[in-house]
């Protein structure tokens, strides 16, 4: 192993390396690699070669949960309602006003429904009538201009 370390570059040496689709082992195996960590820290020289891994930093238990769908999903719902909301209020007004309009009346809205328009009735054809005699008095009367 020692013979090793003369000849290779020290870095590459410690990685597993690819050969396409297919791995090959570091050329100091693990156990090496803890021998020479081992005789780095008796002589006070850091180890630079592999960064220490924290072994809490990419641990699942830290990660915040994801929550269920129906969370994951409320922010959309309420927008899609919101949109929906908007858009049908127009709708909805037209819906009550045609309810309102075929509804079949009862009661008092009955009893003026029918008593109502014939006396409407009777006093506009009153009116009619004085509206006519206005119009007839309006052309016979009064002085002819080119009187001779």
């Amino acid at each position: 192993m020692w013979t090793k370390l003369l000849w290779m570059e020290f870095p590459k040496a410690l990685k597993p390396t690819k050969f396409g689709t297919q791995r090959a082992s570091a050329m100091i195996s693990k156990r090496y690699q803890a021998v020479l960590k081992k005789q780095f820290r008796i002589n006070d020289i850091p180890w630079i070669f592999q960064p220490h891994k924290s072994i809490y930093e990419n641990n699942p238990r830290n990660r915040k949960p994801k929550g269920t769908k129906l969370e994951r999903n409320r922010p959309l719902r309420i927008a899609k309602i919101q949109k929906n909301l908007e858009l049908n209020e127009q709708a909805e007004l037209d819906y009550r006003l045609n309810r309102l309009n075929n509804k079949k009346l009862t009661g008092l809205d009955l009893y003026i429904q029918k008593a109502i328009p014939s006396f409407l009735s009777n006093r506009a054809d009153k009116a009619g009538q004085k509206e006519s005699l206005v119009k007839i008095k309006s052309t016979t009367s009064g002085f002819k201009k080119n009187a001779k």
